[in-house]
C-alpha cells in the first residue's frame, strides 16, 4: 500500500479529534529561493489562534508557477483536500495560489508582497548585481594605487600613517558596505537568475496575462469570491535601498556608510590635486580619476535599485525592496489592504495581527478560542482605533509581546522593546490623564497637570488607526492604508 503523502497525515492528525471538526485546511505558501522553514513561528502562531489545520508545503519554487501549483494540486487530490481550503501565499506563493485556483475549488485566498503585475527585478538582476561589483572592484583598484593593497608604492607611507587612520576606517566600512550589498542581493533574489520561474515573475510574462485576463478575473471573482491582498511599502525604501531587498537592519547603516565614504573620497581627491601635486601629475591624475569615477557611482547607490525594481532611479514609486507596491495589488474585485514598514523578507514574520485580521474579517475563518475578559479600558492587543484610550500604566502590545506602548502615571507615553525604551512623548513629569486615539485621527496625550496636550500632528484623518508592530514601531495608518505617522524616526 502506498505511503500517504504530508499533507494527508497532517489532516489525519489533525481530525483525530472531534474538536478539530470545524478546522478549514489552511495552506501558507512561501516564494522564490525560500522554503517552509521561513514562515518561521507565524503560521503556527495563526494556528493557534484560528480554527484552522495549518500546513506549509516544500515547493519547487525554482519552477513555473504553473507546474508548482500542479505539484501542490496533485498533493492536495491524493490527502482529499476539501474544497474550502484556504491558501495564504507570500511573494510567488500568492500567484501558485491563484494558479491552484484554475484546478480546483479554494475558499479562499490571501497574497502578501505577490507580483500580480510582475517584479522588474526579475529581469534586472544580473544587470544590477554587476553595477554593486564594478563599485567594489574600483575601490580596490583604487586602493592598490594608495598603497594600501598588495604590496607597497610611494604612497603606503602616507596611507598607514596615524593620522590617516579615520580616514582608513571609513574606507573600511564603505568596502563592507558594498560588500554586503552583493550580499543582500544574492541573498534575496540571485538563486533565480537561472530559475525556469524568472521568465513568469517578469512583467507582462504569458502566465501574468492569463492570471490578469479579464475572463480569469470573472472566474476567480465566482470560484474564489474572498481574495485578499496585503501589499506592502517598505519604510523608506529609497535609503539604503539594496539592503531594504535582503538585510534591512543593515539599511540604515548601509546608507550612512555610503555618505560618509563619499565624503572621505572627495577629501582624498582634493590631497592629489595642487599645491601638493602638479596638475598633470600622472599618478595623481589618475587617482583622481579613479576617485571621481568611483564617488560617481556612489551617487547613484539608491538609484541603481530604484531603477532596478520599479524603473524610476528618483525612487518615486514605493516598493518593499522586491516588488513595486502597485503590482502586489490583487486584481479584479479582490479586497487590498496596505501596510507601511516590512520589508518582502521580513513580512512573513511581521504580519501576525495583518494576516489574522484578513483570515477572519475577509476570509470568514473563526477563532479558536474566544476571550471574553475585557482588556484595559477596551484596548485590544496591537491596536488603538477610534475613541481608544490609555489610562494611566496600560499598555497595548505588538502581535508577539516584544514592543509595549505604556500610559505612564507621570504622563510620557513610551515604547518599549527588549532592549528597553526606544522613543517616548517627552511629556514625563506633566502627571498622567489619559491617551486617546481620537476619532479624527489624533494621537493626544493629555496630562493631569493641565499642560497643553503632546499630539501626532494627525488630525483630520477620520478611520485612522494606531498599531504597535513587531518590527519596533508605532504607525498610525489612515483607511485606505497610507501612513501619515510613525516613530521612532
Amino acid at each position: 500500500m502506498a505511503r500517504p503523502g504530508l499533507l494527508l497525515l497532517v489532516i489525519l492528525v489533525a481530525t483525530a479529534t472531534p474538536a478539530a471538526a470545524q478546522d478549514r485546511l489552511t495552506l501558507f505558501l512561501h516564494g522564490f529561493a525560500s522554503g517552509p522553514d521561513s514562515w518561521g513561528d507565524t503560521a503556527s502562531r495563526l494556528a493557534a489562534r484560528l480554527q484552522i489545520i495549518k500546513y506549509v508545503p516544500t515547493l519547487p519554487w525554482h519552477l513555473p508557477y504553473d507546474t508548482q501549483a500542479t505539484y501542490l494540486n496533485n498533493e492536495a487530490n491524493a490527502a482529499g483536500a476539501a474544497a474550502n481550503t484556504v491558501v495564504v501565499g507570500h511573494s510567488n506563493g500568492g500567484l501558485v495560489a491563484r494558479q491552484l485556483s484554475t484546478k480546483r475549488a479554494l475558499g479562499g485566498i490571501v497574497t502578501l508582497g505577490s507580483p500580480h503585475r510582475g517584479a522588474p527585478l526579475a529581469a534586472n538582476v544580473q544587470h544590477v548585481a554587476q553595477r554593486y561589483l564594478w563599485m567594489g572592484d574600483k575601490l580596490n583598484t583604487l586602493l592598490f594605487m594608495l598603497g594600501a593593497r598588495n604590496g607597497t608604492n610611494k604612497f603606503t607611507g602616507i596611507w598607514f600613517s596615524p593620522g590617516l587612520a579615520p580616514v582608513r576606517a571609513s574606507v573600511a566600512t564603505l568596502g563592507a558596505v558594498l560588500w554586503h550589498a552583493f550580499a543582500s542581493i544574492e541573498q534575496s533574489i540571485g538563486p533565480v537568475v537561472s530559475a525556469p520561474v524568472l521568465a513568469d515573475m517578469s512583467p507582462g510574462s504569458a502566465i501574468l496575462g492569463a492570471l490578469n485576463a479579464a475572463g480569469n478575473l470573472a472566474r476567480e471573482s465566482s470560484a474564489v469570491p474572498r481574495r485578499v491582498g496585503l501589499v506592502y511599502a517598505a519604510r523608506e525604501w529609497w535609503i539604503g535601498a539594496p539592503f531594504v531587498a535582503g538585510a534591512p537592519h543593515l539599511q540604515y547603516w548601509g546608507h550612512e556608510g555610503v555618505k560618509g565614504g563619499i565624503a572621505v573620497l572627495t577629501m582624498i581627491e582634493g590631497y592629489f590635486g595642487y599645491p601638493n601635486f602638479m596638475p598633470y601629475d600622472p599618478v595623481a591624475l589618475t587617482i583622481r580619476n579613479q576617485i571621481r569615477s568611483l564617488v560617481a557611482d556612489l551617487l547613484t547607490f539608491n538609484a541603481i535599485w530604484c531603477t532596478a525594481t520599479s524603473g524610476r532611479p528618483d525612487c518615486a514609486i514605493s516598493t518593499d525592496g522586491v516588488v513595486p507596491t502597485e503590482s502586489q495589488y490583487f486584481p479584479g474585485d479582490a479586497a487590498n489592504v496596505g501596510y507601511y514598514g516590512p520589508a518582502h523578507v521580513t513580512e512573513k514574520q511581521l504580519s501576525e495581527d495583518a494576516l489574522y485580521d484578513a483570515l477572519t474579517t475577509r476570509i470568514g475563518l473563526q477563532p479558536r478560542t474566544i476571550n471574553t475578559a475585557p482588556t484595559s479600558h477596551g484596548v485590544p492587543g496591537s491596536t488603538m482605533t477610534a475613541g481608544q484610550r490609555l489610562y494611566p500604566d496600560t499598555e497595548v502590545r505588538s502581535p508577539s509581546g516584544a514592543y509595549r506602548l505604556r500610559y505612564q502615571s507621570d504622563g510620557n507615553l513610551v515604547l518599549y522593546g527588549p532592549g528597553g525604551a526606544v522613543w517616548s512623548s517627552g511629556t514625563a513629569g506633566l502627571g498622567g490623564l489619559y491617551a486617546e486615539m481620537q476619532p479624527d485621527g489624533n494621537l493626544v496625550v493629555y496630562h493631569a497637570s493641565g499642560a497643553d496636550p503632546w499630539e501626532s500632528g494627525t488630525a483630520g484623518i477620520p478611520g485612522a488607526e494606531l498599531r504597535v508592530q513587531d518590527d519596533g514601531y508605532i504607525v498610525i495608518y489612515d483607511a485606505g492604508g497610507n501612513v501619515p505617522w510613525y516613530e521612532p524616526r
